[in-house]
This record gives C-alpha cells, sequence and structure tokens, in this order.
C-alpha cells in the first residue's frame, strides 16, 4: 500500500530518464557492474541469448532487449502468447469492461484512448514481464497492421502491489496500441510503459518513442506474421492481448506462459 501511495507523490518520468541515461551508457564502468548486479539479483538465465556472458552488450539497454537463440520460441496455436511473463488477468470482455485485478475494472475504450472499437464483447489477456524476463513483444499471429497509437502517461509500477491498489492502472500510464485486423477478427496489442527505465521501442524504428509526445502511426495494411517481433520494452513492463471474438483461453491468471506457446483452448 505504501509503495502504491509513494508513486504519486515521486516524479517518475524525471526519476525514468535519469535511469535510463545509465541504462544507455556504453562506459565499462556503468555498464559492467549495472548488467552483473542485475543478472545477480534477478537470476536471469543467459544461457538462453544469443549472446551468452554479460560483457558482449555494450549497454545495460543492449542486455535487457537481448535476443534468445533463433528457434528458441516457435509460434504455435491459433494464437500464440506475445511474450514471455505470467498472466495476471484474462477473460471476457464485458460492456466495454476488463479486469485489472481482482475488485478492479476498467474501460476497454479508456485504454485504448477511443470510444469506438469492436472490442466490445470479446476477450482480453494481459501478461507481466518480470525483470528477468525477455523482453520482446510479438505479434500473436498473422494480419494487417493498420494503425499505431502512442499515449502518454503515467509512469506506475506495473507489479503485482500496484495493479491491486492503483485504479485504472493500464489506463493511465503511458502506451503503445497496435491495432491489426485478422482472420480471427480485429485485434489490439497494447504495450504498457512503466516506472525506471519506462520506454518503449516498436519494431518500425531504432529509437524508443519519445516520451510525452502523442503519436499516431498509419500503416496501410502492413502484412505481419505470427511471432514476429512487434517491439521491445526497455525495462517494464506489461503486455495485454485484446481480441473482438470472445477466445477461451489456455492459461489462467497466476499461470507462467513463454512467447510462442498456444493460447488458446481447442
Amino acid at each position: 500500500m505504501i509503495f502504491a501511495w509513494l508513486q504519486h507523490i515521486l516524479p517518475l518520468h524525471f526519476i525514468s530518464r535519469c535511469v535510463g541515461g545509465l541504462a544507455r551508457s556504453e562506459r565499462t564502468w556503468i555498464r559492467s557492474p549495472f548488467i552483473r548486479l542485475f543478472k545477480w539479483y534477478f537470476d536471469v538465465d543467459l544461457q538462453l541469448a544469443e549472446r551468452e556472458h554479460p560483457s558482449d552488450y555494450q549497454s545495460f539497454n543492449d542486455f535487457f532487449t537481448r535476443r534468445l537463440k533463433p528457434s528458441l520460441r516457435e509460434p504455435s496455436g491459433l494464437l500464440s502468447a506475445p511474450a514471455d511473463g505470467r498472466i495476471s488477468a484474462c477473460g471476457r470482455i464485458e460492456n466495454n469492461t476488463m479486469i485489472q485485478a481482482k475488485g478492479k475494472s476498467f474501460l476497454v475504450s479508456d485504454l485504448l484512448g477511443q470510444v469506438d472499437h469492436p472490442f466490445g464483447s470479446g476477450s482480453f489477456s494481459t501478461t507481466y514481464l518480470s525483470p528477468r524476463d525477455y523482453h520482446r513483444v510479438h505479434f500473436p499471429c498473422a494480419g494487417k497492421l493498420e494503425e499505431a497509437t502512442y499515449i502518454p502517461g503515467k509512469l506506475f509500477s506495473v507489479n503485482q502491489q500496484t495493479t491491486q491498489h492503483v485504479d485504472r492502472l493500464f489506463a493511465r500510464n503511458e502506451r503503445l496500441v497496435m491495432h491489426l485486423s485478422t482472420e480471427h477478427g480485429a485485434m489490439a496489442l497494447v504495450l504498457v510503459g512503466a516506472a525506471i527505465v519506462a520506454a518503449i521501442k516498436p519494431f518500425w524504428q531504432s529509437e524508443p518513442l519519445r516520451a510525452g509526445t502523442a503519436y499516431t502511426k498509419g500503416f496501410n495494411q502492413l502484412e505481419v506474421h505470427q511471432g514476429q517481433e512487434a517491439g521491445q520494452f526497455l525495462l517494464g513492463s506489461t503486455v495485454i492481448l485484446i481480441t473482438e471474438r470472445a477466445f477461451k483461453w489456455q492459461a489462467a491468471p497466476g499461470d507462467l506462459i513463454e512467447m510462442g506457446w498456444s493460447m488458446i483452448r481447442d
């Protein structure tokens, strides 16, 4: 409760940008101890990564957004998990409302930043990425990317404690919303930023989105493939998959998942 309360008064954007400067640094005396301490504290398994030694990374950001070894995560099923992490909530969308945590809900329209959308009676799945997880996000199925919108906002933590105490958390934090049309109906893939470094880098550019500046990009139905990289988190965060069709999810809240796992029950 105290941690959640402190986030209302701390200058999280300023703190995040300061930490972000350190995370971008390629100076050995900064990046080396930063990476080694983080690896030890969060028990990061570099055996899964293309580059297995901490000294192989040019900066902490380079380490944090590390690629996995080829073919380690093969997408499967009708919809595949967009990221490694833990399911924090999932289920049906009812009357434009989805669950954040036990006893807390929020409007899909608030999350997407638009009143008119096709998800009023669809389904959703929310995945929390812990600090030790692989932090690249992938498209859950083939489709056509219609539009992406970056919505500036707060930088609350997205851990379990905060989601249980901060109302409308995901609809208040900064986020990138990607709209897709697929053979299974409309979908939205939402990358939610969080405290500390709090940067989101979409696949179509080499630098993270500029914080605080609203941004919309049209793609004219750009074809994307299942498992194709959609973006990266530079520390954090949470991925929310929203579907027009009401699916029955394979995983339940609390389950650990890996990118590529089948999300839908047979």
